[in-house]
């Protein structure tokens, strides 16, 4: 189950300033991905170790 800052139907958007663009036009593509569910299709298909592994040594390469 997700957290309910996860949630995107419980979302409140508040402007200040007249001229702003909401979420720069990212809430529908969000809502869509998640009832979609995107965010799992991708954990199933993409290998979290092959990219952690990638990271650090992108990050190893860095430091020398």
């Amino acid at each position: 189950m997700r957290a309910s800052s996860q949630v995107l139907d419980r979302i409140a958007v508040t402007f200040d300033d007249e001229h702003a663009v909401a979420a720069a036009g990212l809430v529908l593509p969000a809502t869509a991905s998640q009832r979609l569910g995107l965010e799992d299709a991708a954990d199933e298909l993409v290998a979290r170790d092959a990219l952690d592994r990638h990271a650090q040594t992108l990050n190893n390469d860095a430091d020398s």
